[in-house]
């Protein structure tokens, strides 16, 4: 753990044993983060899961979430931003990348053969989403595939009462 020490006039600390070392590398990777991409770890969580929450409530039941890139979450620059939106708060950009549960028929890549749609979604510094173009994505590949989307509400409602 921490020892902390004083010799007259200078005061200092030791870290040993285990949980010691976990936080001296939890600090390193905080400070890693923060100088990479202005943002630290636990914020980088806060934000991810706000913005799962959020985009859950947005999207139809068909679709889902895929992945939230974590890693990849970074404060951006006030001026680039803030005269786009309007706003004088600072943005943060989040990675999403949703699929559908319809299968669209056709050539299968990477073995699977669904629709797919991805974004950087602009929220404030408590996640709430600023700026998304999903949605747009969503309806417009829902248009082009409406028989099948159809097609799977039937066998899902099939599938819960039994038949």
């Amino acid at each position: 753990m921490f020892d902390f020490y004083h010799n007259g006039n200078m005061i200092g600390f030791t870290v040993s044993g285990i949980t010691g070392g976990i936080i001296f590398f939890y600090l390193l990777c905080e400070l890693a983060f923060f100088l990479a991409s202005r943002t630290l770890l636990i914020h980088k969580i806060f934000l991810g899961l706000r913005v799962r929450h959020q985009v859950k409530k947005m999207i139809p039941k068909w679709w889902y979430i895929e992945k939230i890139s974590y890693i990849t979450i970074n404060r951006v620059s006030k001026n680039k931003i803030c005269n786009e939106l309007n706003i004088n708060v600072n943005i943060y950009e989040v990675y999403i990348k949703l699929r559908s549960k319809v299968p669209t028929g056709g050539r299968q890549i990477y073995g699977d053969n669904t629709c797919y749609a991805n974004d950087w979604i602009k929220v404030d510094w408590l996640g709430r989403i600023r700026k998304e173009n999903l949605t747009s994505w969503i309806e417009s590949e829902d248009d082009k595939h409406q028989k099948e989307i159809k097609q799977w509400s039937r066998n899902k409602a099939l599938e819960e009462i039994g038949i």
